[in-house]
């Protein structure tokens, strides 16, 4: 198997772990721990987030909402940014850069989030330039508004994000900072030992899985204690950028064969009504993300979550074509997870 391990750069990251922190703290506060982001971490850091959700002042908590809704997730869209400027080393430097960062950049940050095609408007001040952008992308009316109205109050929506960042960083992870930077590195020195000794199938597979070719750009993977089983791609064109935050157990996963429970867990996916039509559509041809998001009428974060998870599972798989990621399904892993379960059955 080839890969082009030269090519694979991994990077401790406290800044990628603050933010993956938030959106835990948002979606646990949004769906009182019932989105799967919640449900599928371990034991731990489910209570970790209980914890802190019970700690954080109602302000505070409704600024979370405001920036790390399961629909937009509008603060994590400034993490590209933080890689582009090399700021994400130190939580410090993050917040530097947020100071200075302009405001067309927080607006670009907040409209491509997800699957919508680039946008950009030339003139934000122009509220018809901007509903007619927001218009084009698969975020509910909600969102839409919300986001308008972020662009129109830009100073204050800069100010109100980077106070959000420094108040959640001093009060609630400052103090776990150091163990979870430790747990990043024990998890990059064990990817390292792995890819000098050629195992590399895990790696292959995780490019396979998100359309991402080696042999011709640098992927940068940023692991994550409270990503835990999960992942996040970013494939940005305007910095040329593929970058993954990488939790830590996922390979534990990967590497692990199904049994009687994992089988069970996977016809689950299989059988959720939006999986299910989604799976339906790849199944006549490949869709790119943005259109699936249009057809099935959910938004754009909706649409990445279902296709994350149909993707770590292997039932889908992306496919890249004119820079952009598609994704058609993987047939004979469908019809290895029905084959097991058909054995648990008839003996």
């Amino acid at each position: 198997m080839s890969i082009y391990t030269d090519n694979i750069i991994f990077q401790k990251s406290p800044v990628a772990e603050l933010l993956t922190a938030l959106r835990l703290i948002g979606f646990g506060e949004l769906d009182n721990g019932e989105h799967d982001l919640i449900k599928d971490v371990s034991p731990e850091i489910k209570e970790w987030v209980q914890d802190t959700i019970s700690k954080i002042p109602n302000d505070l908590v409704n600024e979370i909402k405001v920036f790390f809704n399961k629909e937009s997730y509008l603060g994590l869209t400034t993490f590209p940014f933080a890689i582009n400027q090399k700021a994400y080393h130190d939580v410090h430097s993050y917040v530097s850069m947020l100071h200075h960062l302009s405001l067309e950049d927080y607006y670009w940050a907040f409209l491509n989030t997800g699957f919508s095609p680039d946008l950009s408007i030339e003139r934000y001040d122009h509220p018809d330039e901007v509903i007619k952008v927001l218009n084009n992308t698969n975020m509910p009316e909600a969102e839409k508004w919300k986001v308008s109205y972020l662009i129109f109050d830009g100073e204050r929506t800069k100010q109100r994000f980077t106070q959000l960042i420094e108040r959640f960083y001093y009060q609630f992870f400052q103090q776990r900072e150091q163990e979870l930077l430790e747990h990043q590195e024990g998890f990059i020195n064990k990817m390292n030992e792995e890819l000098k000794q050629g195992n590399v199938k895990y790696f292959s597979q995780l490019m396979d899985k998100y359309g991402v070719s080696l042999s011709d750009s640098e992927v940068i993977i940023f692991p994550s204690y409270f990503s835990d089983v999960g992942t996040f791609f970013a494939s940005i064109k305007r910095f040329n950028m593929n970058a993954f935050i990488l939790g830590i157990r996922d390979y534990e996963t990967v590497e692990s064969s199904r049994g009687e429970k994992e089988t069970l867990d996977a016809i689950k996916i299989l059988i959720d009504e939006k999986r299910f039509k989604i799976l339906q559509m790849l199944n006549k041809q490949p869709y790119y993300g943005y259109e699936l998001a249009q057809a099935l009428e959910v938004s754009n974060s909706t649409m990445s979550h279902h296709l994350s998870t149909l993707v770590a599972n292997r039932f889908i798989r992306a496919i890249r074509k004119e820079n952009k990621v598609y994704y058609e399904t993987n047939s004979e892993e469908i019809q290895s997870v029905l084959k097991q379960l058909e054995t648990m059955f008839i003996k």
